[in-house]
């Protein structure tokens, strides 16, 4: 998943899914941070990585490339 660098979306440790809406927490508290509604999809997709247990991996961009990269686990509701 790429995010414009400073989102705020590295204080994150999971994402947690239900239905098409995503938040983001941390240490099982919502962070304020506004994400985009998944399509059906991107949420199976998402679905298979939890599935198997892997993180989603995250890039944090600026114009001029990638600044950070993390990796958050996924929570599927």
């Amino acid at each position: 998943m790429t995010v414009p660098s400073k989102c705020g979306l590295k204080q994150a440790d999971t994402l947690r899914i239900e239905g098409l809406s995503m938040v983001a927490l941390q240490e099982q508290a919502i962070l304020p941070i506004e994400l985009p509604d998944l399509t059906e999809s991107v949420r199976a997709k998402l679905e298979a990585l939890s599935a198997k247990g892997y993180q989603l991996p995250v890039g944090e961009f600026v114009a001029r490339g990638l600044v950070d990269a993390y990796s958050l686990r996924i929570v599927i509701i």
